[in-house]
């Protein structure tokens, strides 16, 4: 749309034109795993800089909404004309360093400061949508002889090269912080950006940031359910559908503990003179599939605790009723005896113990356990809602396909029997058991439901839980999670300020 008006310089008449001025933001993920695509946008106009005369009809004004839908294009009617002011307004606030150009504007036609938040499906998300709001945010026009070129960045965005700002965020289901970056296309004439690597603020050493006197019945955290089952194999029977009711993670152990779980349901039984996980029907022999090696899973948590020496690591071994099976099981945690928390104290209680106490540690319990040795790092394992030796907790979960039934479930025994600073663990069972007969309700599947409304369910609570515990555990509802031990306000964003290098 070109509409024209006339304006006045001097004693001269001009014409000034409206333009369509677009640029799209486009999906070019290359994290290697997640393919996120755009369900739509919008860009909350904070600031407008435009070239003197070249909004007559003032179509845009602070606070107006532009929005986008799938397709990501975003359009601003506005005159274009070179000015050296609006360069100057950008160059005030958004330096270099802070925009793909890593340089400075000597004129632009127009320039915006405003907030974009973006909605994403797919990927991790699969039909579901997120939110990610990126607050003051410039996009500004330039020229060249030949054509005009797209500036983007702002305060909270730093030039990471290859024409690319990576710019910090947030979910707006947790608040917890977030980095994408924002790539201009190839020449200086494209109007388009890609979207790339949409990554969480890094939450691996969460545990860090309490202070160490906190007890471990005091802090609130994520649990992965069945936690070595992130890989299927040796299936009975061999069927498509078996792997769907066994599979209840997808992601490592390594990559669990990086996005914040604490807690780890480990299900062990013996098969080819190896230590395994399993899930399946009567424990360890019926219908159902194994996973990881516990092997596997020890050097993923070796690895991690010798990253982030300022966690704890709580993994609960059940399932096994064979006392050679306990044995293999002390066998090869012998070979990682200096990561094990030990205490002399056969009745410890570690659940009253302080992160200060067993940081950089793993707390080792058996659910069967024959012969508990806290001295050696093997300690004891029981259900129940009373202080007690070694580790309590209270876990029982509800056996429903239902997310209604199984929220009011869950939330009546937190109401009845949970809270901080019992002397034990509550243990709140966010998970719904996927029912065979169902064909389309896999485990992913209910995991994905229940995951999606897990903020919406934990509104309001008057009591907090000290594990929840869920399948296909990931950054964002483990985000949700590990927030409830900080304060709401902006000093909890600075906390969790990405520590690794940027790549």
């Amino acid at each position: 749309m070109n509409d024209e008006n006339t304006k006045k310089d001097g004693l001269s008449e001009t014409k000034q034109t409206y333009r369509d001025n677009e640029v799209n933001f486009s999906p070019d993920w290359h994290d290697g795993t997640s393919r996120y695509t755009i369900a739509s946008g919008s860009y909350t106009l904070n600031e407008v800089y435009i070239s003197e005369g070249e909004d007559p009809d003032q179509k845009n004004k602070k606070g107006d909404v532009k929005r986008f839908s799938n397709d990501g294009k975003m359009l601003f009617e506005v005159g274009r004309s070179g000015s050296k002011d609006v360069a100057k307004s950008w160059s005030e606030i958004v330096k270099r360093k802070n925009n793909t150009f890593d340089d400075d504007p000597g004129d632009l036609n127009f320039a915006f400061e405003g907030d974009l938040l973006l909605t994403l499906t797919d990927g991790e998300f699969g039909a579901d949508k997120r939110e990610f709001l990126f607050r003051d945010v410039w996009v500004g026009q330039g020229s060249t002889w030949f054509n005009n070129n797209w500036w983007f960045g702002g305060p909270h965005c730093e030039n990471i090269g290859d024409h690319t700002v990576s710019c910090r965020g947030e979910s707006t289901l947790n608040h917890a912080p977030v980095r994408m970056d924002f790539r201009r296309g190839g020449s200086n004439a494209v109007d388009r950006y890609d979207l790339r690597n949409l990554t969480y603020d890094d939450f691996t050493h969460w545990m860090g940031e309490l202070d160490p006197s906190t007890r471990l019945d005091r802090i609130v955290m994520p649990g992965s359910h069945n936690a070595g089952m992130y890989e299927t194999k040796n299936c009975s029977p061999d069927m498509d559908i078996t792997r769907w009711m066994s599979k209840t993670q997808g992601q490592s152990i390594y990559t669990q503990l990086s996005v914040g779980s604490r807690y780890f349901d480990l299900r062990i039984k013996k098969h080819d003179g190896n230590l395994i996980t399993t899930h399946r029907e009567n424990n360890t022999t019926g219908k159902g599939c194994d996973g990881a090696k516990l092997q596997v899973i020890m050097d993923d948590v070796k690895k991690f605790l010798g990253e982030s020496p300022s966690e704890v690591v709580i993994l609960k071994i059940s399932h096994f009723k064979d006392l050679a099976v306990e044995k293999d099981v002390k066998s090869l945690m012998d070979s990682y005896a200096s990561i094990l928390y030990k205490n002399a104290d056969r009745g410890v209680n570690l659940a009253e113990l302080t992160l200060g106490d067993v940081k950089g540690k793993v707390l080792l319990v058996l659910s069967e356990a024959l012969e508990p040795e806290p001295e050696r790092g093997y300690f004891s394992y029981r259900d129940g809602s009373a202080r007690g030796s070694n580790l309590v907790v209270y876990d029982k979960y509800t056996n429903t396909t239902d997310y209604k039934e199984m929220r009011a479930d869950q939330l009546d025994k937190l109401n009845k029997t949970g809270g901080l600073g019992q002397g034990f663990l509550f243990l709140l069972s966010w998970t719904l058991t996927a029912n065979g007969s169902e064909f389309w309700s896999s485990v992913e599947q209910m995991a994905r439901l229940a995951n999606k409304w897990l903020p919406q369910g934990l509104a309001d609570l008057t009591k907090m839980p000290n594990i929840v515990y869920l399948d296909f555990i990931n950054a964002d509802v483990a985000a949700y999670i590990i927030l409830r031990n900080f304060p709401a306000d902006a000093s909890t964003k600075a906390r969790f300020e990405v520590k690794k290098s940027l790549k």
